[in-house]
């Protein structure tokens, strides 16, 4: 019995192992190295030869997502430090959707020129006529910053302005163009900020604008209203142009502040470097009642250089053809309504 019992347990203790033996280990997986796992996928295409910087600028979103899968540096920088984030923010064409590309893809947002100039400040400072306050904002969302005061100022960013100005920032330094803090103050407050620590009112840019010519640009009445009263020269000639501020007014179509400049002296006959007077502004560019504030106040109606009235202005046909536009014939209707003659007309007259 002892020797049965015995061979039963042995034939027992060699079921159970063979039982475990027979489920064999998970296979194990070969482990990726670790070298290999980071590195960045290979080009997927050769860069195009428009550079991605000036790809940014155009608004070719198409020229920069090929650089982008080509592999090309999303932070590549120009010689004065600029990337094509820069490139973008600042001559955006309404649209934010490179922008949004570039951080998507790494861009930094808070890279800087040799100026220390960020995109933000690139893109409130933009004169584009199609910049949108929705890409500083984008910036921002990301964590974009202003760099330099002028961007600041432009920007609206008052407490921003302040920490520059307690830093020590010259309150009347010149960036590139020549032009100074206030000459982009964005707000009545900030010109007040700016004036309060000795901002030159009538400084000048490089092309001869003051601060005053630049709020009238941007319509911010209430610091054109603050910078007149401050001693700025209504009748100041600057750009390419030598235009006053009452041309861009008419250019424009900022009437309150043309009734403003008006209001406080300014030339309704002066003439730009071509010849043209605020009427010939309004003309061109369709603001009618422009005009119309413009001949109750004065304006010459056949004011003529180069046989160029305003009449002759509004009745041009455009550069790339077809029929003036209606506000530039209703303009032309009240010209004529008022004794506005063409310069061949005067001519014939022997005017």
């Amino acid at each position: 019995m002892k020797l049965i019992l015995t061979t039963i347990a042995t034939v027992m203790l060699v079921g159970c192992g063979e039982s475990q033996r027979s489920t064999p280990a998970p296979e194990a997986k070969p482990v990726e190295p670790v070298a290999e796992a980071s590195q960045p996928e290979p080009p997927t295409a050769k860069a195009p030869d428009i550079s991605i910087h000036d790809a940014a600028r155009d608004g070719n979103i198409e020229v920069v997502k090929q650089h982008l899968a080509a592999g090309t540096d999303v932070n590549v920088k120009s010689e004065n430090g600029g990337t094509p984030l820069h490139r973008a923010a600042f001559f955006n064409r309404g649209q934010k959707e490179i922008v949004e590309l570039l951080l998507a893809n790494g861009a930094d947002v808070n890279a800087k020129y040799v100026d220390g100039t960020t995109p933000l400040d690139m893109a409130t400072r933009s004169k584009h006529p199609n910049a949108s306050a929705e890409t500083a904002d984008l910036l921002r969302k990301h964590g974009g910053k202003h760099g330099v005061i002028n961007g600041a100022a432009a920007g609206g960013d008052i407490e921003a302005v302040k920490g520059f100005l307690t830093a020590g920032t010259d309150v009347n330094a010149k960036d590139a163009g020549g032009e100074t803090p206030l000459y982009h103050a964005a707000t009545k407050e900030i010109a007040e900020l700016l004036i309060a620590n000795g901002a030159s009112v009538n400084a000048k840019t490089k092309y001869g604008r003051t601060p005053l010519h630049d709020a009238v640009f941007g319509g911010h009445k209430e610091v054109a209203e603050l910078l007149i009263s401050k001693g700025a020269d209504v009748n100041a000639e600057g750009g390419g142009f030598f235009r006053t501020p009452l041309h861009d007014a008419a250019v424009f179509g900022h009437k309150e502040i043309a009734e403003l400049l008006i209001g406080k002296g300014a030339d309704v006959n002066a003439n730009d470097i071509i010849g043209w007077t605020p009427l010939h502004h309004a003309a061109e560019n369709g603001q009618r009642e422009i005009a119309e504030l413009l001949i109750a106040e004065g304006a010459d109606m056949n004011a003529n250089q180069y046989g160029e009235t305003p009449l002759y202005i509004a009745l041009k046909q455009p550069i790339l053809g077809g029929e003036p536009s209606p506000s530039r014939k209703a303009i032309a209707d009240l010209l004529r309504k008022h004794g506005g003659k063409t310069g061949e007309e005067l001519k014939a007259e022997g005017k």
